[in-house]
C-alpha cells in the first residue's frame, strides 16, 4: 500500500487591513466580547470592518465560498473564484475600519485569477504584522486588560486612562499612581476602624 504523500502549496492573496484608531479598536473589541445583541447592533458601525474569508471548492461544494463572521455567518458570495473576490471587493470597498480580506489559491490558474484584479497583494504573516503596527501602538495591546480591570471594578475608568494616554508608559504610570493612591485609602480605611 502507497501513501499519497503530494502535498498542495497555498498561495495567499490579502487586501490589507484598513487602520483604525485606538478608540476605534476599543470600540471593535467591545462589540466582539460583548453579546450576540450588541454584535448585531454594531454590525454596520463605520469602524467595525469584517474580515472576509474564501472556501476554495472540495468534494461537498463544487464552488468557491466567502463569507465573515459577526453575529453568526454571513455568506457574501458563491459561485466562481471572482465572483466571491468580487463580492469580498465590494465588503471592502464599504470603508469600514478594521476590513480586511484574506484568500489562498493553490493552483496556478486561480493565482492568475487574484492577479488579474490588481487589487490583491501577497499575505505573510510578517506583512501582516507589519501593516498592523504601522498605525497601532503597544497601547492597542493593553485594551483587553483595561477593559477586565475596569470590568472587575479594580479600576475604575481604565479604559478611559488607555484612551487618553499617548504612549504605553503613560498608561502605565496612570494604573501605578491609581494602585498607590488606592492602597493610600485603604490603609487610612483600616487604621479608622481599628480607632
Amino acid at each position: 500500500m502507497t501513501e499519497n504523500t503530494t502535498t498542495t502549496t497555498k498561495t495567499a492573496y490579502w487586501l490589507p487591513t484598513r487602520p483604525y484608531s485606538l478608540i476605534d479598536a476599543i470600540n471593535r473589541r467591545s462589540l466582539a466580547t460583548g453579546s450576540v445583541r450588541s454584535a448585531a447592533a454594531g454590525h454596520t458601525a463605520d469602524y467595525n470592518g469584517h474580515r472576509v474569508c474564501f472556501i476554495e471548492p472540495n468534494k461537498f461544494k463544487r464552488y468557491w465560498h466567502c463569507s465573515y463572521t459577526w453575529a453568526g455567518i454571513h455568506t457574501i458570495g458563491r459561485g466562481t473564484l471572482d465572483a466571491c473576490l468580487a463580492a469580498a471587493e465590494r465588503e471592502y470597498d464599504r470603508g469600514a475600519l478594521g476590513a480586511d480580506a484574506i484568500v489562498e489559491v493553490t493552483t496556478p490558474e486561480d493565482a492568475a485569477t487574484v492577479e488579474a484584479r490588481g487589487r490583491w497583494v501577497p499575505y505573510t504573516e510578517e506583512s501582516a504584522e507589519a501593516h498592523y503596527r504601522s498605525f497601532a501602538d503597544a497601547r492597542y495591546d493593553r485594551i483587553n486588560e483595561a477593559r477586565d480591570l475596569e470590568k472587575w471594578g479594580i479600576v475604575p475608568g481604565a479604559v478611559g486612562l488607555l484612551a487618553n494616554s499617548d504612549t504605553v508608559e503613560e498608561f502605565q504610570a496612570e494604573l501605578d499612581d491609581y494602585t498607590e493612591k488606592e492602597k493610600a485609602r485603604r490603609q487610612a480605611n483600616r487604621q479608622a476602624v481599628a480607632r
